[in-house]
């Protein structure tokens, strides 16, 4: 029997689906297969299911799993337990809250400190649950009890992991430090939530090795005040994410930084949103209503020093549209203001709709990692397996009208070193 244990540190909060449990923190179910997967791909060297079928081929590593090697996991028991009990709740907002006394209301409402609002992140599921009558929580319209909280252990947490195989025992303790520094737990894990790491290991001390993470990762140090280091860790997150991928459009313009990257390609490549635009304007839905989008101040997609009309909104040269946002995640619909002035009561909607090619959700290949006051960009190459897929979007007025549908390829290649290279401002470096 070989037994280690190990001592975790918590850097972020994790949103628990039992969050009002005492104790309720990491769950051996989500950690386990991950691991599991984790040394598989590092075992075989190449990524998901044929991670697996290579593995079994190996008649020594087949041993490994459990039963007789018809699923991906390594036999072995893990158990995890916080130490204490000493819990910190925490609440995710996407919008940012200025006014004191709805949060004082807030707070109040949800038994939490008024510190413990976390405000903004890219975590969006709360913000239809609490409504306000003035300043004061309106409970008719509010939905309390389906707020989620996130959670975080003051006191360590520990893991213990038993099996009788020398040779499962000595892998787990080979990839594991290097496995929770890459990892992230719990909803919207790849948005900063549910960082942890191993402090100890067996009793030793473990020190965070730079080698250990995968190439192309960056890091931003922060400063400042410990009481506003939580909120300034994932605002952080939520600007720098919007502006890779979709552009800051509050405040000071700042164009996506995807769509800079393939409209300065060799053979440029225009983005989905400007073709949704140009879809919904010959839309019956658009016309029903009068709303015509090219009546509106839009910004420009590119600086047209040739003053050859580039942005207008009728194509005067050939341009090849695709959708290039799925690259770093694929979302299941967008949604634009709409009328001139805005029509605060009525949004265009864009559903996409991969599912004809095995698309229902693509999670981003993006993830940050906190530890400390340390934030890590951590890419991967999970969009190749989207490449040159066709998504059907569909737009419809959401108070109305007909819908209508068209087809849009993702792109084909994708370099995302580059990408982040000529992206990211020189607050990152690349370790």
């Amino acid at each position: 029997m070989y037994t280690i244990n190990f001592t975790l540190k918590q850097h972020t909060p994790i949103i628990h689906f039992q969050h009002e449990q005492d104790g309720a923190t990491l769950r051996a179910t989500e950690v386990k297969p991950k691991l599991d997967r984790f040394i598989i791909e590092k075992l075989t060297g190449i990524k998901g299911k044929s991670a697996f079928d290579k593995f079994k081929e190996n008649p020594e590593w087949k041993k490994w799993l459990v039963g007789n090697g018809e699923h991906p996991a390594l036999n072995y028991k893990m158990k995890i337990q916080e130490k204490n009990n000493d819990e910190t709740l925490f609440l995710p907002l996407a919008l940012e809250q200025n006014n004191p006394e709805k949060k004082i209301a807030i707070a109040t409402s949800l038994s939490i400190n008024i510190n413990n609002i976390i405000a903004p992140t890219l975590y969006f599921a709360n913000e239809d649950k609490i409504k306000f009558n003035q300043n004061a929580i309106d409970r008719t319209r509010s939905k309390l009890n389906e707020v989620a909280l996130a959670k975080q252990s003051n006191s360590g947490i520990s893991l213990e992991i038993i099996t009788l195989s020398k040779e499962i025992s000595g892998e787990i303790e080979k990839h594991i430090v290097s496995f929770f520094l890459q990892t992230n737990f719990g909803t919207r894990q790849n948005k900063g939530f549910g960082s942890f790491t191993i402090s100890k290991m067996n009793g030793v001390a473990q020190e965070i090795n730079t080698r250990m993470f995968p190439p192309g990762t960056f890091k931003k140090s922060i400063n400042g005040n410990a009481n506003t280091r939580i909120n300034t860790i994932f605002k952080i997150i939520k600007e720098e994410y919007q502006l890779l991928k979709s552009g800051i459009n509050h405040g000071v313009y700042n164009k996506s930084k995807l769509f800079e990257y393939f409209v300065n390609l060799p053979n440029p490549i225009r983005w989905e949103k400007r073709k949704i635009k140009q879809e919904f304007n010959s839309n019956k839905a658009a016309k029903f209503y009068g709303i015509d989008l090219t009546k509106r101040n839009e910004p420009i997609d590119i600086v047209d020093a040739t003053g050859s009309d580039y942005n207008s909104f009728t194509d005067k040269q050939t341009n090849n549209y695709q959708y290039i946002r799925a690259l770093l995640g694929l979302a299941e619909q967008i949604e634009f203001q709409v009328g001139n002035p805005v029509d605060r009561g009525n949004k265009m909607v864009a559903k996409i709709d991969g599912s004809a090619v095995g698309l229902e959700r693509f999670q981003s290949p993006i993830t940050f990692k906190v530890i400390n006051n340390d934030i890590y960009l951590i890419p991967n190459n999970s969009f190749v397996a989207i490449y040159g897929k066709t998504v059907t979007i569909t737009l419809k007025l959401k108070n109305g009208g007909t819908p209508h549908s068209f087809n849009i390829d993702i792109p084909s290649s994708f370099d995302i070193d580059a990408f982040l290279i000529n992206s990211l401002n020189s607050t990152w470096t690349k370790i």
